[in-house]
């Protein structure tokens, strides 16, 4: 089974990650900030990260610049800007995760 970890500090979009990606054959995990996805990443093995890029103390770009030394996983970076784009947003992430697995062959 594939892993991916979501990283956002907003509760709430995560949640509504969470009840998009059931029904996958994709385990999901889930961090509140770039620290903790960092954390996470030293401990297990993840597939791919999706993350925000707007984020206090790290932003997306940052977490992905340091995942990297940790791990060469590919990595997806999202930002709800305004609440119009809410939904197209949480099913645009699904899609990317679904892409960035098959198109690395893992």
């Amino acid at each position: 089974m594939k892993r991916i970890l979501f990283v956002d500090d907003d509760q709430m979009v995560l949640r509504l990650i969470e009840r998009k990606m059931k029904g996958t054959d994709i385990k999901c995990h889930f961090a509140n900030s770039g620290e903790e996805a960092l954390k996470w990443m030293k401990q297990f093995h993840i597939d791919v990260m999706v993350t925000d890029v707007m984020m206090p103390d790290m932003n997306g770009l940052e977490l992905s610049s340091k995942a990297k030394d940790i791990s060469h996983i590919p990595c997806g970076l999202f930002s709800v800007a305004t609440p119009m784009f809410h939904r197209l947003s949480m099913r645009s992430t699904k899609v990317m995760c679904i892409s960035i697995l098959l198109s690395h062959g893992k």
